[in-house]
């Protein structure tokens, strides 16, 4: 295990079982990982930060070096004041690549110009059979009063704060 800090960033509007799957690995490489939830000011969530905190906290309960966090500044400053020199992203098929690529360099332009160093980006592979996961298709079957047991690793929970709203 590395002593190194490491941050997975996403929306996790809602955490699914392949964010689950991502963050349980990387938490077998890493001394610290931060789950972070980032807040984009620009979009209207589907969740609002604090029940995605609730249900990241609840999926990641029985890891005990991940914590979960929420951001709703620029990304390198939060990485900066936490000592993050990893950041982990899960790369479900070629789509993601290209889009996680395009956003690190975005990224590392912006850690250079401030901080005059960048952290390390590790993409993860999907597993196989969570390929096909994603929060918009859990969004989507949400809609349509479908099962999403299968998807996201704390249903009934999402359920119960979705019928709050």
């Amino acid at each position: 295990m590395m002593n190194n800090i490491a941050v997975i960033p996403g929306s996790y509007d809602p955490i699914t079982v392949g964010h689950l799957d991502i963050i349980k690995r990387s938490s077998a490489l890493f001394k610290e990982v931060i789950v972070l939830i980032c807040v984009n000011s620009s979009k209207r969530g589907f969740l609002d930060t604090q029940t995605r905190k609730l249900l990241a906290e609840d999926a990641i309960s029985g890891l005990n070096n991940v914590r979960v966090e929420c951001c709703d500044y620029l990304f390198a400053d939060y990485c900066h004041e936490n000592n993050v020199s990893v950041v982990v992203k899960g790369i479900r098929n070629h789509l993601d690549y290209t889009y996680e690529a395009e956003l690190k360099n975005y990224n590392d332009r912006i850690f250079l110009d401030k901080f005059g160093k960048v952290p390390e980006t590790l993409f993860l592979s999907a597993a196989h059979s969570l390929c096909y996961c994603s929060s918009t298709f859990v969004r989507e079957m949400i809609k349509y009063n479908e099962n999403i047991s299968k998807y996201v690793p704390n249903a009934d929970l999402l359920l119960k704060h979705i019928n709050k709203l």
